[in-house]
C-alpha cells in the first residue's frame, strides 16, 4: 500500500471516528434537551418548554418530538397552532405516528371539529366507509383513550347509543380508565349487576394494564404503555399492542370478578399510599393491603349506583370505605348528592360543607350544595358560598351557578338568568345551567324561553330528569295535561324513587280528570301513600291561592270562597 493510500485510510478512519463521536454527542444533546423540556413542563414553565421543543423538532424532525412540540402548544392554549402543524405533518409523504393521530384527533375535538376528529381516529370519513370500521376493519390509536375520545365525539354529536358502545369497550380494555367509566354511567350504561360484579380492584386493574409493559430505563417510564406515560413525554415509537388496541370484530372482554377480601376497621392501621397514584408501578401496588386496593371497585359501584338513583346503596358503599378515602372531598360530595336526591337536604348540606372544608372549590359539590341551600332557604349561607367560590374561580361554570342560585333565592330572577347564561358561555355542554335558567324563565312566566332552555338541557344530557320535570311543569301551567304527563313519566323513568315526581304526576292526572292521582302515587311504596296524598292536597291549595285567586276581583273571590265552603258543608252533611 502506498503512502497516499495509507494516509487516505487513516483519514477515512479518523473521519468515521469523528462522525461517530459527533453522532453520540448529538444524541446526548437530544436526550438532554428532552429532559429539559419534561422538567420545564413538570415545573409549569411552559414558555421554556415551548422554546426548547421548537429547537428539538428543528434538529430531529422526529414524530415523537413533533408530538412533544404540539403538546407544549396545547399546554399554552394554542390548540390552533398544534392543529395546523399536525395537519401539515399528516399531509406529508411520511406515515403519521399513531400517537400523533390521536393528538390530532384530540385537538380537533377541542376545536369542535367533531367530524374531522372522528375521521382521524377511524381513518375513514363519515360515509358508508364508517360502517367498515365499526365492523372491525381497523384498530384505534392509543387504545382505550382513543375509544374514550371516539365515545365523546359520538356523545357530542347526539349518538348516545354508539357512545355507550365505545365507552364500554374502553372500560373493558382498561378497567382503570375512570373517565370512560364515569361517562358510561352518566349515559345510563354502567350500573348493571354484571358490570358492577366484574369491576376489578385497583390492584387487578393496574396489573392488567402493565402486563405487557417493559420499563424504559433511559426515561424511567413505561414508554410502550399508554397508562405509564405522561401526555408531554415523547414515546419511543409506540404502536398499539394487542393488549392496548381495539379490533372491533372481537367480542366484549369482561375482566374476571375479584373476590372481595376482609377489610380492617377505620381505626386500624393501614399501609401508607403517599406518593402512589392510579397508574403506579405494579411493585408499589403489591405493597398495599388487600383492603386498601379495594377502594377502586367500591367507588366504581357507588358512582354507578348514583347514576341509576339507587341512593341507599350509594350511602352503604361510601360508608364501607376506609377513613382515608371516605373523608375526601369527592366521596363526601358523592354522599351529599345521594342525600340531595333523597330530599334529605340537611344531611346533604352537612356532607357538602365537610367536602368544601377540605377543598373550598370542589366542583363536584358547589353547584348541588348551592341548590341544597336554596331548598333550605338559607339565604345568608348561600350568599357567603357565592362570595367564596366566585372570588378566585371566575372561569368555573359551577361557580356562576352558585351566584345564580343566590339571586334566585332573593327573587331577582333576571340577574339569576344572567349568571346562569354566563355558566353556559363557559361550558356550552353544562346541562345543569340550562335547567336552572329554565326554572328562572318559568318563574318569570316566559314559558317559550323556559321550554327552549329545558330542551337544550336534555339535548346535552338525555338523563337530566330535572329538565324533563321542568318541561312537564310548564305544560301543566299551560293546561297541556297530556304533554305534562308524558314528560313527568319520562322523568320518573330516570328517577323512579322521587316522591316529588310521583306527586306532580298525580296532580296533573287529577287536573286532567283522570281520577288516578291517589291510586298512582301509592304505587312506589304503600308506606308513603299518605304523605304523597297530603303533598297533593297541599299542592292543590297552593295552586289555588297562587294562580287562580289573584286573577279574580275581590267580589268574585268572596263569592268563590263562599260557594266552596257551602259545597264542603253540604258534602259533610250528606256523608254524615
Amino acid at each position: 500500500m502506498c503512502i497516499r493510500d495509507r494516509v487516505s485510510t487513516q483519514s477515512t478512519g479518523f473521519q468515521t471516528q469523528q462522525d461517530g463521536s459527533m453522532s453520540a454527542a448529538e444524541n446526548d444533546g437530544t436526550l438532554a434537551l428532552r429532559a429539559t423540556i419534561n422538567e420545564a413542563l413538570a415545573s409549569f414553565s411552559d414558555q421554556t418548554a415551548l422554546f426548547c421543543a421548537e429547537r428539538l423538532y428543528a434538529e430531529t424532525r422526529a414524530a415523537e418530538d413533533l408530538r412533544l412540540l404540539c403538546t407544549c402548544y396545547m399546554r399554552m392554549g394554542q390548540e390552533a397552532r398544534a392543529y395546523r402543524l399536525l395537519k401539515l405533518h399528516r399531509n406529508a409523504s411520511t406515515p403519521t405516528h399513531p400517537q400523533n393521530l390521536f393528538l390530532l384527533a384530540k385537538v380537533c375535538f377541542q376545536l369542535k371539529h367533531f367530524d374531522e376528529a372522528e375521521a382521524v381516529l377511524t381513518g375513514a370519513p363519515r360515509s358508508a366507509q364508517r360502517a367498515e370500521f365499526d365492523a372491525g376493519r381497523a384498530e384505534l390509536p392509543n387504545g382505550s383513550y382513543g375509544l374514550e375520545l371516539l365515545g365523546e365525539i359520538c356523545r357530542r354529536t347526539g349518538r348516545s347509543g354508539k357512545a355507550v358502545e365505545y365507552f364500554t369497550q374502553a372500560v373493558q380494555l382498561n378497567p382503570a380508565h375512570w373517565s370512560a367509566f364515569q361517562a358510561l354511567c352518566d349515559l345510563g350504561g354502567g350500573a348493571s349487576a354484571e358490570a358492577m360484579s366484574a369491576m376489578p380492584s385497583i390492584q387487578g386493574a393496574v396489573q392488567r394494564l402493565h402486563a405487557d409493559a417493559t420499563p424504559d430505563v433511559s426515561r424511567g417510564l413505561f414508554a410502550d404503555s399508554p397508562a405509564g406515560s405522561l401526555l408531554f413525554t415523547p414515546g419511543s415509537g409506540y404502536a398499539p399492542s394487542p393488549a392496548h388496541s381495539t379490533p372491533f370484530n372481537e367480542g366484549p372482554r369482561v375482566p374476571p370478578p375479584v373476590v372481595p377480601r376482609a377489610r380492617p376497621s377505620r381505626g386500624s392501621d393501614h399501609v401508607s399510599t403517599r406518593g402512589s397514584s392510579l397508574f403506579s408501578e405494579t411493585r408499589q401496588t403489591r405493597s398495599r393491603t388487600a383492603a386498601g386496593s379495594d377502594w377502586f371497585r367500591t367507588l366504581s359501584r357507588a358512582y354507578a349506583m348514583l347514576s341509576q338513583y339507587m341512593l341507599p346503596n350509594v350511602l352503604e358503599e361510601v360508608d364501607s370505605l376506609e377513613a382515608q378515602h371516605a373523608n375526601t372531598p369527592w366521596c363526601l360530595a358523592l354522599q351529599g348528592r345521594a342525600h340531595f336526591e333523597m330530599t334529605n337536604y340537611k344531611l346533604a348540606a352537612k356532607s357538602f360543607k365537610a367536602a368544601l372544608a377540605l377543598d373550598p372549590l370542589c366542583t363536584e359539590a358547589i353547584d348541588v350544595y348551592s341548590t341544597t341551600l336554596w331548598q333550605l332557604k338559607l339565604e345568608l349561607d348561600l350568599s357567603q358560598l357565592a362570595q367564596e367560590v366566585i372570588q378566585d374561580n371566575r372561569r368555573c361554570p359551577q361557580a356562576w351557578c352558585v351566584l345564580g342560585n343566590c339571586f334566585s333565592l332573593q327573587q331577582d330572577h333576571d340577574s339569576a338568568i344572567k349568571f346562569f347564561d354566563r355558566a353556559v358561555q363557559l361550558d356550552p355542554y353544562y346541562s345543569t345551567a340550562y335547567t336552572l335558567c329554565g326554572h328562572e324563565q318559568a318563574a318569570n312566566e316566559e314559558h317559550d324561553k323556559s321550554l327552549s332552555y329545558y330542551r337544550n338541557a336534555i339535548r346535552h344530557d338525555e338523563r337530566n330528569y330535572k329538565a324533563w320535570f321542568g318541561l312537564g311543569t310548564v305544560y301543566q301551567r299551560q293546561e297541556k295535561h297530556e304533554a305534562a304527563e308524558l314528560h313527568f313519566l319520562h322523568a320518573i323513568e330516570i328517577h323512579p324513587g322521587s316522591s316529588v315526581l310521583h306527586c306532580w304526576l298525580g296532580i296533573v292526572r287529577d287536573e286532567a280528570h283522570a281520577y288516578l292521582s291517589l291510586i298512582h302515587i301509592s304505587e312506589p311504596t304503600r308506606l308513603l301513600s299518605i304523605s304523597y296524598a297530603v303533598f297533593c292536597l297541599k299542592k292543590k291549595k297552593k295552586l289555588l291561592h297562587t294562580y287562580y285567586l289573584p286573577l279574580l276581583p275581590s267580589f268574585f273571590k268572596i263569592l268563590f270562597l263562599s260557594i266552596l265552603y257551602l259545597y264542603i258543608l253540604l258534602h259533610l252533611f250528606v256523608t254524615h
